[in-house]
């Protein structure tokens, strides 16, 4: 792992914030960042430590209560760094240093929202001086919610997270996620229809409860995520019938935890969720969600990043019975996936 050793590149990312917004802001952009995760393109394992460092930052001018204490924030980044630990099979740690609350030399943005050369300003500020020649691979700047208009959660560059106000392991986690590369995690929604057909319709932005990368949870990466950070090798399904035996993507040191279908410009991941560790939640918090799930990554119906479906198409936001039970088939593209029995599935294609 490359460490940065200046400011200087976390500032030319967040001068970039609009690469990576979370959450609710992300409801607002209109296409997705460059160098989409489409692709899925093989890189070397994410492996080792990150050393993360988290500082508490007021701005000159801000004259209200501390929000938060470092001890509090030391108990979210080690919910973070127990996550990852999990999710990459132990192959990454994330070894995160908290700094007291510092006050920075410049006041509040007027606009209300720091802006690239706000966030440049306070960066440069004599407060974060004696941090900058440590070398640190991350650095999440935490500050107080600044203005109601400013409504985004957080932003993320390559090396740098800005947290406002929202002081949540799934928050900061989601955006350490960005810091490693990855994309949202949304779900394609057609409303109720007896068969699920895959077509332009309604986006839930964020929408994939399943995953870090999507909406408010802790459960585990989905295996696009995984595969493109080097964790797992997914089964990759030609043509023909075959049967893949698919572990639970939250159980670590298992033989096979994906298969990846390409369809022309549509790519579909299978895989298969438990209620267990950090899926425990995002699994079993809603009826039906254990078993199969499959995604979706295809530009022309708004899932470039990606997108969870719901195999009941029953409507529901909360992906409620999304996943293929046993006995159950679904058909796209040419393609059938049919669950034989729990992490069975019969792939079939032309």
């Amino acid at each position: 792992m490359t460490k940065s050793h200046s400011l200087q590149s976390v500032v030319r990312c967040l001068a970039k914030a609009c690469l990576w917004l979370s959450l609710s802001c992300l409801a607002q952009t209109t296409s997705p960042p460059p160098s989409s995760s489409a692709s899925n393109a093989a890189v070397a394992p994410l492996s080792g430590k990150l050393r993360i460092l988290v500082v508490p930052a007021f701005w000159s001018d801000y004259t209200g209560d501390t929000p938060v204490s470092p001890e509090r924030l030391a108990e979210l980044m080690a919910i973070v760094r127990s996550y990852f630990l999990e999710a990459s099979y132990d192959k990454l740690e994330m070894v995160p240093t908290v700094t007291p609350w510092i006050r920075l030399s410049v006041p509040r943005p007027a606009a209300g929202c720091p802006n690239g050369a706000a966030v440049r300003t306070a960066l440069d500020s004599p407060a974060i001086a004696s941090y900058k020649a440590a070398g640190w691979d991350r650095i999440v700047v935490v500050q107080p919610r600044i203005a109601e208009q400013c409504f985004w959660h957080g932003i993320a560059g390559v090396n740098s997270a800005w947290i406002n106000g929202v002081f949540d392991e799934k928050v900061i986690g989601h955006e350490l996620g960005h810091t490693l590369g990855l994309q949202h995690a949304h779900q394609l929604n057609c409303g109720g229809e007896p068969a699920l057909v895959l077509r332009p319709c309604r986006v839930v932005v964020t929408g994939d409860f399943y995953a870090l990368m999507g909406k408010w949870n802790m459960g585990h990466l989905m295996a696009m995520h995984k595969a493109q950070l080097g964790w797992i090798t997914p089964a990759i399904h030609g043509s023909g019938v075959a049967v893949y035996d698919l572990a639970p993507i939250s159980v670590k040191g298992q033989a096979l935890y994906a298969v990846k279908v390409v369809r022309g410009s549509r790519t579909f991941w299978i895989e298969r969720r438990e209620s267990s560790g950090f899926d425990a939640g995002a699994v079993g918090g809603a009826a039906g969600r254990a078993g199969i799930s499959i995604r979706v990554v295809d530009d022309s119906i708004g899932c470039g990043e990606s997108c969870v479906l719901n195999m009941s198409a029953n409507g529901d936001d909360f992906l409620s019975n999304a996943a293929l039970k046993v006995g159950q088939r679904w058909s796209d593209s040419g393609m059938t996936v049919e669950a034989v029995s729990a992490g069975r599935v019969k792939v079939t294609t032309p």
